[in-house]
């Protein structure tokens, strides 16, 4: 089962010319620093765990084989809130 604070990224290669041999897919809160790698790919996904409530997240797909590295363009999702609210001063789950 997905927790909450998990998202999956799905993506296809449109023409195989060389068969990647690995993908990495690189996300971060910002479109200019990637720096969170996924190790979690199976196929052409991947489950990016651990994100925060209600951020914008940008990723991108590196494809890598013997002749090198392809990168796709910057993609991005939002997280929804959380599912929390106060009741009484206590925090409780919906």
């Amino acid at each position: 089962m997905m927790q909450p604070d998990t998202v999956i990224v799905m993506w296809s290669v449109s023409v195989v010319t060389y068969d990647p041999e690995t993908y990495v897919v690189r996300y971060g809160t910002t479109d200019t620093n990637l720096d969170l790698v996924s190790d979690r790919i199976t196929g052409f996904h991947a489950e990016l765990r651990g994100l925060l409530d209600n951020t914008v997240y940008y990723f991108k797909v590196e494809a890598t084989n013997s002749i090198g590295t392809a990168a796709s363009t910057i993609g991005s999702f939002e997280t929804p809130p959380s599912k929390f609210c106060m009741i009484h001063g206590k925090q409780e789950s919906l």
